[in-house]
């Protein structure tokens, strides 16, 4: 008896709060152009891309 199942990786994309980042346009060079409330763009912390993983139910197999 085994079992198996599928699994997979996305591309790395952007995070949600990256894309609001990138549509202000915020320059971390300048900490005095960074607007109230996206200081956090220019956070070490805060990965700017995300990888998702996804992967099946096992899958139950039995030879005969």
């Amino acid at each position: 008896t085994a079992f198996y199942y599928g699994r997979v990786v996305e591309n790395p994309t952007c995070r949600w709060s990256q894309y609001i980042c990138n549509a202000t346009k915020v320059n971390c060079d300048d900490e005095a152009s960074i607007p109230e409330g996206l200081e956090g763009c220019c956070s070490p912390e805060i990965q700017p891309a995300i990888q998702e993983r996804a992967w099946t139910s096992p899958i139950w197999f039995t030879p005969r």
